[in-house]
């Protein structure tokens, strides 16, 4: 995530970006059931209850859903925190935003649950705009490199990643399924989303 003012020299192919957040997201009970709500759009998933420890954070038509945010080890909130106004650059390397989505796996893999099936959703606030709706075969891979470690390996039941785009659209991966979902954000007050400010060598 980079924050700073594009400067004269800059590459024009780098996207200006801005990230809009819903009142009080930083409240886990908040940003839980908005990231909830995305995926009772896409998936039509039926919500019983909230879990309680051991179980994962929602009960959902029998299925334990446990929701986290693509962070490293540091705090999540702390990390959603320090984002703002950005630039995109499509180029760059994907390794520290592949290496955040482990990050998230990882940790969560680690815990116990006590529900008999359990799946993970991902919101992923994170630079891969272009991965979100497009095709992609660094994404393929890796997300076969999710479906062996992690699915076919009876860790989760699915992974449910939450990719952004850079048009008020989130889209919605079911890995176990391979399926995609668009959901177009109307406003900010539903879920946060991002949007382009600006385009070319100057910021906005």
């Amino acid at each position: 995530m980079n924050c700073e003012t594009a400067e004269e020299g800059d590459q024009q192919m780098e996207i200006f970006y801005r990230l809009f957040l819903p009142p009080d997201f930083m409240k886990k009970e908040v940003n839980e059931s908005v990231v909830f709500a995305m995926l009772k759009a896409a998936k039509n998933l039926q919500v019983s209850r909230r879990g309680i420890p051991p179980e994962p954070d929602f009960i959902a038509d029998g299925e334990g859903i446990e929701v986290t945010f693509a962070a490293g080890r540091e705090a999540s909130r702390d990390f959603i925190r320090q984002t703002c106004d950005g630039r995109f650059d499509p180029g760059a390397s994907k390794a520290g935003e592949i290496g955040r989505i482990k990050s998230a796996l990882s940790r969560k893999a680690e815990k116990f649950y006590s529900t008999r099936r359990t799946s993970l959703a991902i919101l992923c606030m994170l630079e891969l705009f272009d991965w979100a709706a497009g095709e992609s075969r660094e994404r393929e891979k890796f997300f076969r490199w999710i479906r062996r470690e992690y699915i076919d390996a009876g860790i989760f039941h699915t992974v449910y990643l939450l990719l952004p785009s850079l048009n008020q659209e989130w889209f919605v991966y079911d890995l176990r399924r391979e399926e995609r979902r668009r959901l177009l954000i109307l406003n900010y007050l539903q879920a946060p989303y991002y949007t382009v400010v600006n385009k070319g060598g100057t910021g906005g």
